[in-house]
């Protein structure tokens, strides 16, 4: 198997019958995936080594526990960033508003997955965009 570095991830899938081309019974599909598909901001703006790991742990969670629901496949970031105090760490992971519902729906799912990865207190919200009934603003998702 091909090496993959640290930004890309190989995700098989099986095809279904419909879309396979005739004569075949099954094939796979390889797609390749960044953690860049995790992180939704804007296309010129950064990701963060922090947004980088978040986004690999949601990734990994989603491909190796076995109990995992679908849902957390759907789940993305927008922001991930440490607070610290005194010898305090937390972790603040901002999602999508309109995906929130999906990480409540997977919080005992998500938050003990996370706990455990980087060794502090994780604090999932959600970010939220204020729209101007005057005007359009640039939101994202």
């Amino acid at each position: 198997m091909e090496s993959v570095t640290n930004q890309h991830r190989i995700c098989r899938e099986i095809v279904s019958h419909k879309t396979r081309p005739k004569g075949n019974k099954h094939f796979i599909v390889i797609r390749m995936y960044s953690n860049r598909d995790k992180i939704v901001k804007k296309a010129n703006e950064q990701t963060t080594e922090i947004e980088d790991e978040v986004a690999k742990a949601f990734f990994e969670l989603e491909n190796k526990k076995v109990d995992s629901p679908e849902d957390i496949k759907k789940v993305k970031l927008c922001s991930a960033r440490y607070y610290s105090e005194g010898d305090k760490k937390v972790l603040h992971v901002t999602v999508p508003y309109p995906l929130f519902a999906l990480v409540r729906k997977n919080y005992l799912t998500i938050v003990p997955y996370l706990e455990n990865k980087f060794k502090c207190t994780v604090a999932l919200t959600a970010r939220r965009t204020i729209l101007s009934k005057y005007g359009t603003s640039s939101c994202y998702l």
